[in-house]
């Protein structure tokens, strides 16, 4: 059974009436984020430009940084490993 169409035009709710995304934790809301734009690839520019209104001005470039800091640190043996899909995700 799929949820399309059950949940159409609104948000799915569990018991108490709070919408279940709202109550998911970051790491749960990430999976659900991933598999959303893996299945619906056109709505990537458009979660881009909402993270990125979500920044305050300028942290966007400081994140970036960052994060390639923290790759560019990383032994080509330490990425290799993990590069490819994974078990975990």
């Amino acid at each position: 059974m799929t949820l399309e169409g059950k949940t159409k035009g609104r948000a799915a709710q569990n018991g108490d009436g709070r919408a279940l995304l709202e109550r998911l934790k970051p790491g749960a809301a990430a999976v659900v984020r991933r598999r959303l734009l893996e299945a619906h690839p056109d709505l990537a520019n458009e979660a881009e430009e909402l993270a990125r209104a979500r920044l305050p001005p300028g942290e966007y470039q400081a994140v970036a940084a960052e994060i390639e800091d923290e790759i560019r640190a990383r032994d080509y043996e330490v990425l290799n490993a993990r590069a490819g899909r994974q078990a975990w995700g």
